[in-house]
Order: C-alpha cells, then structure tokens, then sequence
C-alpha cells in the first residue's frame, strides 16, 4: 500500500525532506530534474502556459495548480500548511501528484519502513 502524502505534513514519510537532493518528476511526456523540489516545481511553473504569475511566491503556484486537482483529491490533502518550509512543501506536492496519478516521482525513490 502507498503511503498517503498530503501538503499539511500529515502522514509524510518518515525521511527529512529537507535533506533530499537530485528530484526528478515526470508529468506526461515531460521529465523535469532539480537539485531540489523547489527546482522542479519552479520548472513545471514554466511550462504552465495559463500560469499568469511566473516567477512569484511558489505557495501562489501551488495553489493555483491544486484548484485543478480538487475534483479528484480530498479537500484535507489540498492544504497548504503555513508551517511547512517550502522546500517540504514543494516535495509534498510532488508525491502528492504522484499519488494521485498526476504525475510520478522517479527520484527520490523514498521507501517506506516496516
């Protein structure tokens, strides 16, 4: 069973986001690869031809991005937890897409602890 990953912190592995590097993402046909979430995120941004804000606060994006998933994911998965740095907040977002089917994380491949 996946685990649930959701934009307030609940539920999120037990690894410290924080200290994850190297974070490739797959969306479609496209592949995007960072040194961080935050980097990947900000590349999805850009391709996002109806974004009209490129470039502003990342929660901004985030938001923007979730409306879409709002038919599909749980209103509680759908916070943006103000407490969340935005490194943390940006890998939330991934593995919530991923878990989903709106996307898949292809690194890092975080393994879940019996």
């Amino acid at each position: 069973m996946k685990d649930q990953h959701t934009m307030t912190g609940r539920n999120t592995r037990s690894a410290a986001i924080s200290e994850v590097r190297d974070v490739e993402f797959r969306v479609r046909k496209s592949v995007y690869r960072g040194s961080s979430a935050v980097a990947v995120v900000r590349a999805i941004e850009r391709d996002a031809v109806s974004y009209p804000d490129r470039g502003g606060a990342i929660r901004k994006f985030l938001c923007w991005s979730l409306d879409s998933l709002g038919a599909t994911v749980p209103q509680r998965d759908l916070d943006l937890s103000a407490s969340l740095e935005d490194e943390d907040l940006a890998l939330s977002y991934l593995f919530l897409l991923d878990e989903y089917g709106a996307g898949e994380v292809l690194a890092p491949r975080l393994e879940s602890r019996s």
